[in-house]
């Protein structure tokens, strides 16, 4: 005589896939204004298209082929992954 068990499935999640970073990143800077919605998703086409084939940052790119400012965009990855920014000159600045 043999029984059968039945094994339930486990339960399926209802959170989102997570976004590459490439994606959120970008999401940030579109939420921020600093680049255009077209931009992103045209960037977002070539990052997946590419891979991680080149070793040009997201950051490099939109410098070099975009022409967004360095320091707007240096100052938002600061922002984007909550790094303290330090003035060299700032004379109140903790060592």
């Amino acid at each position: 005589m043999s029984t059968t068990v039945e094994i339930p499935e486990p339960p399926r999640s209802t959170a989102p896939a997570a976004k590459p970073f490439v994606a959120t990143f970008l999401d940030h800077l579109v939420a921020k204004k600093i680049v255009s919605k077209e931009i992103a998703d045209q960037l977002t086409q070539e990052a997946l298209l590419r891979g991680s084939k080149s070793k040009k940052t997201l950051v490099d790119i939109l410098i070099e082929d975009f022409k967004i400012d360095s320091e707007v965009l240096c100052d938002e990855v600061a922002h984007f992954y909550s790094f303290k920014l330090v003035k060299l000159g700032e004379t109140n600045a903790r060592r």
